[in-house]
């Protein structure tokens, strides 16, 4: 068709008459297309989960293809390369078709349902069944890779090796340890008020969506459905409508609950209010004003449960809502948390007339109360008045919530009420405190499992100490963006954890920002989603019978928790020295436990080492049990100035434990390095803390570190310079020895890396140079393994394929680098710290069991976040053996739990040594059997649809035409647009990368000659900026605003820079009816279009503008941009005249 309009503007307007008569078709067609986009966002759902399904088989493929090769078979690791840098091209043809059902949502909730063109949705709809054939076709030949190397490598082992297996449950004798194994391993999600906002109908989509993936149960934290004022509004009478809803969504889908009251930081109802007043609620101190203006002093808030008749109206309430649960719900809720609005279960600050009475009851005194953070702010404080005070709030918690679950179970006895003992130590970074009046061991014995919000090791392992054997409960795990939700799953379920919250269900879908971490809301599966939140459970779901039959190995270390130190504690020095050490033996693979004083002489018989961290208060009793240990034979190490106060915090006249040390402190001092053992914290890595950049004010205190004085003891470490204060002395005491140093080791680790020791997982930008936190780990590794101490598993040396940079706009948190699937980083660590190693066993079996976690995390977005997927680690254990039962002979044998295979390993000094491959953010499991008789305990399946069940599905959903060789989407609709450009000016073209230049070229020409219109080429791009002060690394790129605006630009969104604002998620987002990249639409293909005439908030919220349209001649190589240019002079040459 010849376009130059002859005179111009008669031309413009019989063009836009013709094209307008057909647009108005389309736009009568579009309210019955609409309900179909959600379909077919559904079926590309399908697509990536069953493309993620196969790219989890490929990962199992590489390390049968490394079992094949030790065994001596054949080397096969080249054809599972090959398929995973397909899986990676796949990636690209998947997002060109989700990006499409992202868009016409987006379209919709912009512009109205009429914006649903149908050329639209057929062009999509089109692509989807090209790529469902693609991926239908990946996925069998990976699982046919797996399932020919399962079969290979088991034939190679039956030449070399002979075992034996038995396979069955083994029931606990403990009968609430047995009702946690028989309800299995089980993940769900916490639904709060943002899933509540949502039309009922959307919750119910949701919540079948999360049972098809898996999903076991909910937490239901919104306030209509467990707040007091809420539900009775009027004394006596309920109003469970809300509650009843929402339980009814989780029996339709499937889904066990369990509801959130608000007791500590509920709200009275209005009647009461007006009867008891202020006497009702805690009185506490006003936050800091942001405007000194009008502030009040003082503020109401929470349920005073100490106040008798709030107490027992509240009381009453709280035994009506259990009734309630039991007889109408009995078969859907599992269990109630009783602190909901509380980050962790801590005590408020109280100042009423109702704590003034406990008080005096508790403390046998007419004096007046004075909390602790009152008594801790003068100076000098008080200390033995803040210890009390801490200890008469301890008991006041803890009575607090013996209250609400004896109120509870008289509504309904067999209720399991919980508690979230412990809670993210991640936002300890910008909180620099820790929740007030926490005594942790007596409030893991409040619920009927302790239960945490955390990832940290330690905390997991606090939490396990203390448990008395009882199963964890996992309230919600840090699920930032990235890889980060999948490395904190992959751990939990080996520290006991079985019950797990593994998000709000806006970090599974995207659904709401910033919980979703994607660019627009839609509802369906994010990457992180699929990886993090169901490929991993899935995967944890594999070992579930070995975690569940199985138990921690004994630890041969304790550390103290010291809650007389904790009480005494300012700045937080005691508590962050105290889980360090637990990160920090968690990372060198040494076995160890939390013992507290009140169980050190119980504990310490069948300890090796006994480690004090930052522990100043000591009691004479545990001082005495201490003694008398390490004179039989036990080994303390203590570090800062241990044992200098009493359990009041009284100073005493000569530290309690200096006999043992043969050692006392002389004085506290700034810190230093200390020579020769080169300890010292001077690049804190990973901070987050942007506001306290190093050096950290502690630097200049003399709070933490000690110079000792030794009087029996051997001195053999100095600080730094010429005084040569001492700072690491030996003594031998009796049979058993002690090390004092005076470097506060365990506080000066977590500052070496914050970041890191806040999360409890190894985060990308910060693996393997941490100089610092290896150099305290290589010293800790030194002075166990000289005091005897045997780790039953090692990890020498591990191997890492890292994805750490990226050359996409997507990539997002950091810095633009361009390596492609090819490139990844190989960083090799000797030894591995980033997997967890979690030994087990099972009395009366002689097989060892060791679980493996690949912790490494990152922040990456979209297209990085699936390239880190692809990653993965090569790594080599050495276990101890165990002593074989009476009557085996064979040879060991270790075998692989989830692949079901024997595994080579070299047995050598009673240990044997294997290599395994360890994708990111996931686990593995093993059964070392000394004498080849393999004891298993069951069959494993995971929760949720079977992967035949969604092929099934794509495959019935790819019948029907495919995406076209050459696509022109709607010419009429383009023809349109041309006609309304302006002639008064010159068009601009951008081709960004130079390869598309000739193509550039040839649209001008044509614009030029048949369209009459005048263009520039331009191959201009935004530029990047990156933020540096994060986590000492690049981070956060900030995509500048483009240079200038094109109307028609050429090529594909990654390799165009002036396409970037298709793929980036800040500034304004715009869309294309189908992504272009450079995988998709790939080889002889083009894709030609208008982009969409909106655009949408960078911060994935709805809503949006409209947007001025761009032609794009789409295309993943140059040669293909020229055929969809050849393509489009076609379409509209065609059109009717």
């Amino acid at each position: 068709m010849h376009l130059r309009p002859s005179p111009p503007a008669s031309g413009r307007r019989v063009w836009t008459a013709r094209a307008a008569a057909l647009l108005a078709v389309t736009a009568l067609a579009a309210a019955a297309a609409s309900p179909e986009w959600r379909a077919e966002q559904e079926r590309i759902a399908d697509l990536r989960a069953l493309h993620v399904a196969a790219l989890q088989n490929l990962h199992d493929a590489r390390a049968l293809a490394l079992y094949l090769a030790s065994w001596g078979g054949t080397e096969r690791a080249a054809e599972v390369e090959s398929l995973l840098v397909e899986g990676a091209g796949l990636h690209g043809w998947l997002r060109g078709a989700d990006h499409g059902g992202m868009a016409l949502q987006a379209q919709t909730d912009v512009l109205g349902p009429e914006a649903c063109p149908p050329e639209q949705l057929a062009l999509l709809q089109r692509a989807r069944r090209t790529v469902a054939a693609a991926t239908l076709d990946f996925a069998a030949r990976s699982a046919a890779l797996k399932t020919a190397l399962t079969e290979a490598v088991t034939a190679a082992a039956q030449l070399k090796a002979q075992w034996r297996i038995e396979s069955r449950p083994e029931p606990w004798p403990d009968a609430a340890r047995e009702a946690g194994r028989q309800r299995g391993l089980r993940f769900g999600w916490e639904l709060g008020e943002a899933f509540f906002a949502q039309p009922p109908e959307e919750q119910d989509r949701q919540l079948a969506k999360a049972a098809r993936t898996g999903t076991a149960f909910a937490t239901l934290a919104w306030r209509p459905l467990g707040d007091w004022a809420d539900i009775e509004k009027a004394e006596g009478q309920y109003d469970f409508g809300a509650l009843d809803a929402a339980l009814e969504r989780c029996r339709r889908a499937g889904l066990a609950a369990a509801p959130m009251l608000y007791t500590l930081a509920g709200t009275p109802p209005a009647w009461h209010l007006e009867r008891e007043g202020a006497a009702a609620r805690f009185l506490e101190p006003a936050p800091p004003p942001k405007n000194a203006k009008d502030q009040p002093a003082e503020r109401l808030s929470g349920i005073n449960l100490f106040h008798p008749p709030t107490a027992a109206a509240f009381e009453a309430f709280l035994a009506a809502y259990a009734r309630h649960l039991r007889e109408r719900w009995a078969n859907t809720v599992e269990a109630a948390y009783a602190d909901g609005g509380l980050r962790e279960l801590e005590a408020p600050d109280d100042r009423s007339a109702a704590m003034q009475a406990w008080w005096r009851q508790w403390s046998q005194t007419d004096t007046p109360w004075r909390a602790p953070e009152e008594l801790r702010a003068a100076e000098p404080p008080d200390w033995p008045a803040v210890v009390r005070a801490e200890q008469c709030r301890e008991a006041w918690l803890a009575e607090s919530a013996n209250r609400v679950a004896a109120a509870l179970r008289r509504g309904w006895p067999e209720l399991a009420v919980q508690f979230q003992t412990s809670s993210d130590d991640f936002h300890r970074l910008f909180v620099p405190v820790t929740g007030r009046s926490r005594n942790l061991p007596a409030l893991c014995r409040l619920g009927d499992n302790p239960s945490t919000a955390t990832d940290s090791p330690a905390s997991f392992a606090l939490l396990r100490s203390f448990a008395g054997g009882r199963w964890l409960w996992s309230q919600e795990l840090h699920d930032g963006c990235g890889t980060c939700g999948g490395a904190a799953i992959a751990q939990a379920p080996f520290y006991d954890s079985t019950h797990i919250v593994k998000g709000s269900f806006n970090r599974e879908l995207r659904a709401a920002f910033p919980q979703s971490w994607f660019r627009y809301p839609d509802g369906q599966h994010g990457g992180f989603g699929l990886s993090s939140f169901v490929a991993t459970p899935r995967r944890c779901q594999e070992m579930a019978s070995l975690i569940l039959n199985t138990e921690w190995t004994p630890a041969p270390v304790a550390i103290l928790w010291s809650q007389d130190s904790l009480r005494l504690d300012r700045n937080m020095a005691a508590f962050k020295s105290a889980i360090a050490w637990g990160h920090l033996l968690a990372r060198t693979f040494f076995r160890y436990d939390y013992v507290t004083e009140a169980t050190l002489a119980g504990r310490l018989p069948a300890a090796t080492v006994l480690i004090l961290p930052d522990t100043p208060c000591l009691s004479a009793e545990a001082a005495a049990a201490i003694r008398a240990w390490v004179e039989k034979g036990g080994v303390l190490l203590g570090f800062g100035a241990p044992a200098t106060r009493d359990e009041a915090g009284r100073p005493l006249p000569a530290p309690a434990l200096a006999d043992v040390f043969g050692a006392a402190v002389e004085r506290l001092r700034v810190p230093g390095p200390v020579t020769p053992d080169r300890l010292e914290t001077t690049h804190p890595e990973g901070s987050y803390q942007f506001g306290n950049l190093p050096p950290r004010p502690y630097k200049f205190e003399e709070t933490l570190t000690a110079v000792l004085r030794p009087a029996t003891a051997t001195p053999r470490a100095w600080f730094a310079g010429s005084a040569k204060d001492v700072a690491i002395c030996e003594n031998r005491f009796g049979a058993g020895r002690a090390l004092l140093c005076g470097f506060p080791l365990g506080f000066e680790y977590w500052e070496s890396a914050p970041y890191e020791l806040a999360f409890g997982f190894s985060h990308a930008r910060h693996l393997n140079y941490n100089m610092e936190q290896k150099r305290y780990e290589a010293w800790v590794t030194r002075e166990l393994e000289a005091a005897g101490v045997t780790r039953e598993v090692v990890l020498p040396v591990g191997r890492f394929l890292r994805a750490q940079r990226g050359d996409d706009p997507d990539w997002y948190h950091v810095y633009r680098d361009a390596p492609s699937y090819t490139e990844y980083m190989f960083e090799e660590e000797k030894p591995v710290r980033t997997v967890y190693a979690f030994p087990r066993r099972r009395d009366g079996i002689d097989n060892l069991y060791l679980g493996l976690s690949q912790s490494e995390a990152n922040f990456m977005w979209e297209t990085a976040h699936f390239h880190s997927t692809l990653a993965a680690s090569r790594v080599t254990a050495a276990v101890a053996l165990p002593a074989p039962a009476e009557g085996q002979a064979l040879a060991p044998v270790v075998w692989d739990v989830r692949l079901k295979v024997p595994v080579p390993a070299t047995v050598r000094d009673g240990r044997a040594t294997f290599e395994t491959w360890l994708p990111v953010a996931q686990s593995a499991a093993f059964a070392v059997a000394p004498a080849g008789a393999i004891r298993l305990f069951g069959d494993d399946t995971p929760a949720g649809e079977p992967v035949a069940v969604v092929a099934a599905r794509v495959a019935a959903s790819r019948e029907g035409e495919g995406l076209r060789e050459n696509e022109v989407l709607d010419p009429a609709a383009i023809a349109a647009w041309l006609a309304g450009l302006p002639r008064d000016r010159e068009i601009v073209i951008g081709c960004g990368d130079v390869r598309l230049r000739a193509v550039a070229e040839a649209a001008r020409a044509w614009l030029e000659k048949d369209v009459g219109l005048r263009a520039t080429i331009t191959s201009a791009q935004p530029r990047a900026s990156c933020r540096h002060d994060y986590m000492d690394g690049f981070g956060w790129p900030q995509y500048g605003a483009d240079p200038v605006r094109p109307d028609l630009v050429v090529g594909n969104a990654q390799e165009n820079g002036l396409m970037w604002r298709f793929l980036t998620c800040h500034g304004w987002c715009g869309w294309l009816p189908l992504e272009v990249n450079r995988d998709f639409p790939g080889p002889g293909r083009s894709v030609v279009m208008l982009s969409c005439p909106v655009r949408t908030q960078a911060n994935g919220k709805p809503g949006g503008q409209r947007e001025a349209q761009q032609l794009v001649i789409g295309a993943s190589f140059p040669a293909e941009a020229a055929h969809g240019l050849a393509a489009l002079q076609t379409a509209l040459g065609s059109l009717p005249r």
